[in-house]
């Protein structure tokens, strides 16, 4: 700080203090979600929502007991999120799976708290404005809680996007060769959690071809490590299986039937408004997504008119378009899937704003001086005032979200012992009960829904039989193994329940105990004849 300039130490901290405008927030929605009844160790919801996480920590779980995915288990996704989870398997081994969920859980909403903060660096070099309407946007927007209650992919492949495009940019220009190698190296490990980050990687990728050899490259080359570190290893044990999990299975899913939308149906989804479209959403979604063209549109007119528009401005605007087309492609599309969305066009609605906020505060300045910084400090006020709004609906939403959340582990526990070959349709309730130990060394299917894209043509869960023969009979050989089987409700869809495999199930099996969506079965000898 200098005589001349009284207020160059508080340039330096301000842009920062602007992202307490959704970081606050972000904290507070984050400890009221983790503080709800059953939130660390239970099963949050049963229609969908509260499934994933186990198969993500049942992985890392797996890893530890010597099974690697697509050689030993299906797995529909790259391994990053596999290796994420591993030091929560370990505290698992010492002081027990639940122990294990909870404390990846906190470390998950960690990470989107912190995302909130990444989402302002990324636009950091377009001021405290930008940097606020961004952190403020991820941090409220309506249906965050589908996308980070638990350990979902989305928080991960969120906070891996956002930091290598706040490690490309310096000042609104791509930055040196070393630091956009280290950019795209972020990048390929989002590749690794969740093969979406490959439509940021392919759009970076196109901007830097004029400069090959000093931005191309390195960008390509840091990527490419990035994606085969943490994938290759067990890759090239079953590269075969690789390829059909996260690519053939995937891109030839066919829909559950609840997440078929028709595009219009999709908009409030995909824009974070809704967690099932209603038709009021719909239309009001329509008019959410005009006005945030508008803003954006005229925030790149402004940008251009003044001179002040640059690659960073561009580049942000080609992602999150990207990534909005792409994700209007799939047959499906759930509630949670938004978050990354979102995220990707923060930045871009924070930097429009922040654009029009300049270009209102050039006019009054050439004026009335006096009010040169009115407009900026303006719209940072009335973000701040909308969070302060929001922010009770999200906590309400919260609420009604975990209003089916039950801890099934007393119920398991006390019918199923330590140890045992158990088999479930919702692998989170083995974890939440201690007994995940059993199906790893049992054989039993780590992800039943995966289970029907892998092995079932891509025709997921409550698809209709016929299904496929190989498929049946390798249920059947599971149930055969299994000792027990926890079902979250009977004979769940989750199962490919023919009218023989009915019969022979209803023979072999009995119910031990229920209660807590938990319907403990256990083998007993056949009948003698």
């Amino acid at each position: 700080m200098t005589a001349t300039d009284p207020h160059r130490g508080h340039r330096r901290w301000l842009p920062w203090c602007a992202v307490l405008v959704g970081l606050v927030p972000a904290a507070v929605l984050v400890a009221y979600q983790l503080a709800r009844p059953h939130a660390l160790t239970g099963v949050h919801t049963y229609a969908g929502m509260g499934y994933d996480d186990g198969v993500y920590l049942g992985s890392a779980l797996h890893l530890l007991q010597g099974s690697l995915p697509w050689r030993d288990f299906a797995l529909l996704h790259p391994s990053g999120i596999t290796w994420l989870m591993a030091p929560f398997a370990a505290l698992g081994a010492l002081a027990g799976d639940p122990a294990a969920l909870a404390a990846a859980r906190i470390a998950t909403g960690c990470v989107v708290v912190g995302n909130v903060v990444l989402a302002g660096a990324v636009v950091r070099s377009r001021g405290p404005v930008a940097m606020a309407v961004a952190s403020g946007v991820l941090a409220i927007y309506p249906t965050q809680v589908a996308a980070t209650h638990t350990v979902l992919l989305e928080p991960y492949l969120v906070a891996a996007c956002l930091l290598g495009l706040a490690l490309l940019t310096h000042d609104g220009a791509f930055a040196g060769r070393r630091r956009i190698a280290y950019a795209g190296a972020v990048l390929g490990v989002a590749c690794s959690i969740k093969v979406w980050a490959a439509v940021v990687v392919l759009v970076v990728a196109v901007a830097m071809l004029p400069r090959v050899r000093e931005r191309a490259l390195p960008w390509l080359v840091g990527s490419t490590v990035g994606f085969a570190v943490p994938v290759l290893p067990f890759a090239l044990l079953a590269p075969g299986t690789f390829v059909h999990d996260v690519l053939t299975a995937q891109l030839g899913r066919e829909t559950a039937g609840l997440s078929d939308y028709s595009l219009r149906e999709r908009l409030p989804l995909m824009l974070g408004l809704e967690l099932v479209p209603t038709a009021s959403g719909m239309d009001r979604a329509v008019a959410v997504a005009v006005t945030l063209l508008a803003v954006v549109a005229l925030g790149a007119v402004v940008g251009i008119r003044a001179g002040r528009a640059d690659r960073g401005d561009a580049l942000r605007i080609a992602v999150a378009v990207t990534a909005l087309v792409a994700l209007a492609q799939p047959p499906q599309f759930y509630p949670h899937y938004a978050y990354f969305l979102v995220a990707l066009s923060a930045p871009v609605l924070g930097q429009s704003v922040a654009a029009i906020a300049e270009g209102a505060r050039g006019r009054l300045r050439s004026g009335r001086p006096r009010w040169a910084a009115g407009p900026g400090a303006a719209v940072v006020s009335a973000t701040v005032v909308v969070v302060a709004v929001a922010l009770p609906g999200g906590i309400d939403r919260s609420s009604a979200f975990f209003a089916d959340a039950s801890d099934p582990g007393p119920t398991i526990r006390s019918a199923v012992p330590a140890g045992a070959c158990v088999l479930s349709d919702v692998p989170t309730m083995l974890v939440a009960a201690d007994r995940f130990d059993g199906s790893r060394d049992c054989g039993a299917p780590l992800d039943p829904f995966g289970l029907w894209l892998t092995d079932n043509d891509g025709r997921p869960a409550s698809s209709p039989p016929p299904y496929a023969a190989d498929f049946v009979a390798g249920w059947q050989q599971a149930l055969t193994r299994a000792k027990f089987v926890v079902l979250s409700v009977p004979l769940s869809n989750y199962v490919p329940w023919t009218p023989e495999l009915i019969a022979w199930f209803e023979a072999r099996f009995v119910l031990a105990t229920s209660g807590a969506h938990a319907h403990v079965y256990v083998q007993v000898p056949p009948a003698s004849p």
